[in-house]
């Protein structure tokens, strides 16, 4: 009996031991994490109005740091059902591009003949260049179209059927993945843009006031380039780009292959004979006038010269003491 109480007393003064040092462990855990909890709060403190005021706007959490960066949680296109039923009917987006070389004779003709295509598609000019030669006359055009691009392939067949000597090229890039991209983008900038305008509404610390403009304004500089780029493909799907060139029609004729043997020989000195008396013709008539200019003067003179020149004949003296034979 006295040794079953000793048992029991020494197992009560052990438990009374473990039971303090829990106690005293607990106390100072708790102390810790207060401490801890405290200096988050202070790190997070431009957060705790901001995320308060979006949670109640339904719209996810914003988290702002000390030097006013953010980082929005829930702008994901991925996750935004609305905007992947708006851009569910997206049709297929196309660029067309044509190039087209005329050649002709008469370039001015030609050059009006593009214009009016032009008018019946109700098109524009986006860029024209033009080279003349010293006469005026117009000798090389190039003329940038905007077409429709319903009318894409109607008007490169006129333009095609304006000359019987061209060229004619096309291609037909697809962006569809790029404007559902820009489109679902700028969606979500926007929605991203009247939330933070909703909780810049209703800040009340400067603090909060600051890091919510900073990302405002950037927001809205990403929101003005997307739809920059958005604005671009809409242009260049509604109005197809033709260049056309207009150039002179060359008179020189196709090259044939060259003859040999005796043929080609016969041919090379007849044309050498041709050239040589075109030569000759050339010099004498360069010399004609000349000569004609020479005869008509120079003869006169001759003759005038050649008569001063003549030695006149003594003569005889008659002696008046000589007697006549009659005499």
């Amino acid at each position: 009996m006295k040794t079953s109480s000793s048992l029991l007393r020494v197992s009560t003064v052990v438990a009374g031991v473990f039971l303090a040092l829990m106690l005293v462990g607990c106390a100072g855990g708790s102390s810790d994490d207060s401490s801890g909890s405290s200096d988050s709060a202070d790190m997070a403190e431009p957060a705790a109005a901001v995320a308060p005021m979006e949670d109640q706007a339904g719209v996810g959490s914003l988290a702002v740091d000390e030097a006013g960066g953010e980082s929005a949680r829930g702008d994901s296109t991925s996750g935004d059902t609305s905007v992947s039923s708006d851009l569910t009917g997206q049709s297929r987006a196309v660029i067309a591009t044509g190039t087209m070389t005329l050649r002709a004779e008469d370039l001015g003709a030609t050059r009006i003949a593009v214009r009016k295509v032009l008018d019946t598609y109700r098109g524009e000019i986006a860029q024209e260049e033009t080279e003349t030669n010293g006469k005026g006359e117009l000798v090389f055009a190039r003329v940038v179209l905007r077409i429709p691009t319903d009318h894409f392939v109607d008007a490169m067949d006129d333009l095609e059927a304006i000359t019987k000597f061209n060229t004619r090229t096309t291609a037909a890039e697809d962006v569809t993945t790029q404007v559902i991209d820009i489109d679902a983008r700028v969606q979500a900038q926007t929605k991203s843009l009247a939330r933070i305008e909703a909780l810049l509404a209703e800040a009340t610390t400067f603090k909060d006031v600051v890091a919510i403009e900073s990302q405002l304004t950037s927001r809205q500089a990403e929101l003005e380039s997307l739809k920059a780029q958005q604005a671009y493909l809409d242009d260049q799907i509604s109005m197809s780009t033709i260049t056309v060139y207009v150039e002179q029609l060359s008179d020189d004729p196709e090259p044939k292959d060259d003859d040999t043997g005796f043929v080609a020989g016969l041919k090379s000195g007849w044309h050498a004979l041709g050239s040589a008396t075109v030569g000759v013709a050339t010099i004498l008539g360069a010399v004609l006038p000349f000569a004609l200019v020479a005869g008509i003067i120079g003869y006169p003179l001759w003759l005038l010269g050649r008569r001063i020149a003549r030695p006149i004949s003594p003569v005889p003296a008659t002696d008046p003491g000589t007697p006549d034979s009659a005499d």
